[in-house]
């Protein structure tokens, strides 16, 4: 390549090199913006990732729950049954009930509570699921 050659070539390689310097320039504005996007990503995971645990924590509650009240429940069974084959007295009787009224309120707050999970993990987790089948 001659000199002349060059010259006819140098007003199309700067307009190459301008229209590079364009180019990086919109990169640079798309990366720029992917930053913030990422940011905003990140701390977004962050709060889902608190929700997994906070729905993890519920669930380990209610696992608690659903095993106290079927320890209450046996116990009590055991009680009647003691009851029945005539191993308490007589005065054990409104004691049993009692113990029936509020072992029936426990069960009802307990069915509450597992429904109001069921919901609300079947809500969560089908969004989860959602979310991580387009990754």
């Amino acid at each position: 390549m001659n000199e002349a050659d060059l010259t006819f070539l140098m007003p199309a390689m700067h307009s190459e090199h301008r229209f590079w310097h364009e180019e990086n320039d919109r990169w640079g504005e798309d990366t720029c913006r992917w930053q913030r996007e990422m940011a905003v990503a990140v701390e977004q995971l962050k709060r889902l990732e608190s929700a997994v645990q906070s729905h993890s924590q519920a669930v380990a509650q209610h696992v608690r729950a659903v095993d106290d009240n079927e320890r209450a429940l046996q116990e009590h069974e055991q009680s009647m049954h003691a009851y029945e084959d005539g191993q308490c007295n007589f005065g054990e009787q409104e004691r049993l009930q009692n113990r029936h009224k509020s072992q029936a309120a426990k069960h009802v707050a307990c069915r509450q509570q597992h429904e109001e999970l069921k919901r609300d993990l079947h809500e969560f987790l089908t969004k989860l699921h959602i979310l991580s089948a387009g990754l």
